[in-house]
């Protein structure tokens, strides 16, 4: 199972389960959204094996302070695989804080504000409590603790910080404003980057099921942890840059592709959701932008029983050759194909073609290898990595 595409890291604790996590963000200059729109400050945990509700394995647990509709929010989601057995608590997206103002727009935060999220575990790991918090300048705190009943306890392993667009509308945001510190800390043992993914495999979930990412998205960008280990790993700069558009086409002049592009997410068994049709490729929302940092990824058929798909020829690709996305902004994305690769679909490496990558890559995806008659399918895929030219 892979970590979920995104630009900050992942920490771990030697996968052991972390104690009394605690997250914090101090502003040094406000946060301001295009629009004002609002945003969300996420705590984005992978649960260790073991960790159910109703019986339900839990592949990923959601804390958040979210600001939109001029207050802030506090809300906790736990989603399961098989999905459909998730916790979501009473009056979750309930207020526990109304904005001080000091930037002259609604739905930001000031500079020298402090937002906080603290995990308390009991001594198996689980988490037991979860406590939500802001700070304005010159005020007191506002914070609203909430305790977990023992259907709903869930030890982690790891976990992602992500700056990004509200839990609501369009699920993102451009910031026009916003730098800080991250803090990280935990009771006992060291936090330190993950280095693969996914570092601590969870024999709960089926190998090569997507770890779900964050659906809201954002402009910010992050700087790795200093120092690179210990309890407390302080401090993670924030920054906000500026986020590619999303993908609306794909040419491969070497391969004659040209096409539109339509928005994949994942199926109910945690899969990659394929197009709708053979003629046109989809980009995974749930990846990055084409030309953000991280691993875009576009999928596409190889072929159906009317004839050959978008990506018939994509196998016969070689390195050197371009590739090129069209942005909706009319920006493009050129991309250089690194590799190509056919893989065994039970043996399919799923951090190397999603996990996160420093610079801005691209993989295209579609099947191949032997069509295996007595169930109607591909027994591998085909994968061309490429990195961003210009």
């Amino acid at each position: 199972m892979a970590y979920g595409p995104n630009n900050n890291a992942v920490l771990i604790n030697g996968c052991k389960s972390l104690e009394n996590l605690k997250v914090t963000l101090q502003l040094t200059a406000a946060l301001i959204t295009l629009g004002n729109n609002g945003f969300s400050l996420q705590l984005n945990c992978y649960p260790q094996a073991n960790s159910t509700h109703l019986g339900v394995p839990l592949r990923w647990a959601q804390y958040v302070i979210a600001v939109y509709g001029d207050s802030v929010k506090w809300g906790i989601q736990y989603f399961s695989w098989p999905i459909g057995s998730g916790f979501s608590p009473k009056g979750n997206y309930g207020s526990f804080a109304q904005l001080a103002g000091g930037t002259g727009q609604p739905n930001s935060v000031p500079q020298g504000s402090v937002m906080g999220i603290a995990l308390a575990t009991d001594p198996k790991g689980q988490v037991t409590s979860a406590t939500f918090s802001i700070t304005f300048p010159g005020t007191g705190t506002s914070n609203h603790k909430f305790t977990f009943p023992a259907t709903a306890l869930c030890a982690i392993h790891g976990f992602q910080v992500d700056l990004v667009g509200p839990p609501v509308g369009t699920h993102t945001c451009t910031f026009t404003s916003g730098a800080g510190n991250l803090t990280y800390a935990v009771s006992a043992g060291t936090l330190a980057v993950a280095t693969t993914t996914p570092a601590c495999p969870n024999p709960d979930l089926p190998p090569g099921q997507l770890q779900p990412s964050t659906a809201e998205t954002s402009n910010a960008t992050y700087s790795a942890p200093s120092p690179p280990s210990g309890p407390t790993v302080s401090p993670v700069g924030l920054q906000t840059t500026a986020l590619p558009a999303a993908p609306v086409s794909l040419t491969i002049p070497a391969i004659g592709v040209k096409t539109s592009l339509v928005h994949l997410g994942l199926q109910r068994n945690g899969t990659l959701q394929v197009p709708g049709t053979t003629t046109v490729a989809g980009w995974y929302t749930g990846s990055p932008r084409p030309g953000a940092a991280g691993s875009a990824v576009i999928a596409g058929h190889v072929d159906s029983r009317y004839g050959p798909g978008i990506f018939f020829w994509l196998r016969t690709m070689r390195v050197g050759e371009r590739i090129y996305v069209k942005r909706a902004d009319g920006t493009l994305a050129i991309f250089t194909v690194t590799g190509v690769r056919t893989y065994p679909k039970d043996q399919f490496p799923t951090s190397a073609v999603y996990g996160p990558a420093p610079d801005a890559e691209l993989r295209l995806i579609t099947c191949g290898g032997i069509f295996d008659q007595s169930v109607g399918s591909y027994l591998s895929n085909v994968v061309v990595f490429a990195r961003l030219a210009t």
